[in-house]
């Protein structure tokens, strides 16, 4: 399916396994009322096992996630624009325990899909922007949506990546972002949604030639310029989409 994961790792009071969420939808009322609803749903992995429950109220962060994107720019670039259009997110409350089953580690896991691979860039900007989100406002994260259903997140245990790539508008008028991926030793590799080039007759590469040929050196000192990270950034070009 592709896509990607932002976890917020934290601790759960375990009064909540068994009283549900805070507030609850009729449905959720319903199956409560018949002793449905608050039994966690457990997924015995090949490895290990997944517990389960519903969000209730966490599952505000969804819009909230997307609030913080709008209102963090003036002006959004029309990049941005296509990102807020193509996003799909998806919030979890989910606990894996440990190999003796003493412990379980609890998190909020933020999922955004690829849409078969196809939003690809597009998931893998959401992860980057939602960690910047989360590192800069958990206090609010925690109190307005976290909190109130017995979880607490803590920045020391907060998801990074390692390998996550830089991003950069392109187009004229910097229609769609690009990913690039910086290996070392190697050339710099840039990527776009598939969704962007699949009706082009040759798949696109004519187009990533010329990303690679405009940008590529500039990209190779290692900074990420999309809009969060780099809000002034300008630079004319002649890449048409």
């Amino acid at each position: 399916m592709g896509g990607t994961a932002y976890l917020i790792h934290g601790d759960l009071d375990p009064a909540r396994i068994d009283s549900g969420p805070q507030q609850k939808t009729f449905t959720e009322k319903l199956l409560g009322f018949l002793e449905f609803r608050h039994r966690p749903q457990v997924v015995d992995l090949t490895s290990s096992t997944l517990i389960e429950l519903p969000p209730g109220r966490i599952a505000g962060i969804v819009p909230a996630f997307r609030e913080f994107v709008i209102q963090r720019f003036n002006l959004a670039w029309p990049a941005t624009t296509s990102f807020l259009d193509m996003l799909n997110m998806t919030v979890s409350l989910r606990g894996e325990p440990s190999a003796s089953q003493k412990q379980v580690d609890w998190y909020v896991q933020l999922s955004f899909p690829s849409g078969a691979g196809t939003a690809e860039v597009t998931s893998q900007l959401a992860w980057h922007w939602a960690e910047i989100w989360v590192r800069n406002h958990l206090q609010d994260i925690n109190k307005t949506y976290l909190q109130t259903e017995g979880f607490t997140a803590s920045l020391d245990r907060r998801d990074q990546a390692d390998d996550l790539p830089l991003f950069v508008p392109v187009g004229q008028d910097y229609q769609v972002y690009a990913a690039l991926h910086l290996m070392e030793g190697e050339s710099p590799e840039f990527e776009l949604d598939e969704c962007v080039t699949e009706f082009l007759d040759d798949d696109g590469e004519e187009l990533m030639n010329q990303i690679q040929n405009q940008l590529g050196d500039l990209m190779a000192d290692g900074q990420c310029r999309c809009q969060m990270c780099m809000p002034d950034y300008q630079k004319a070009d002649s890449i048409s989409l």
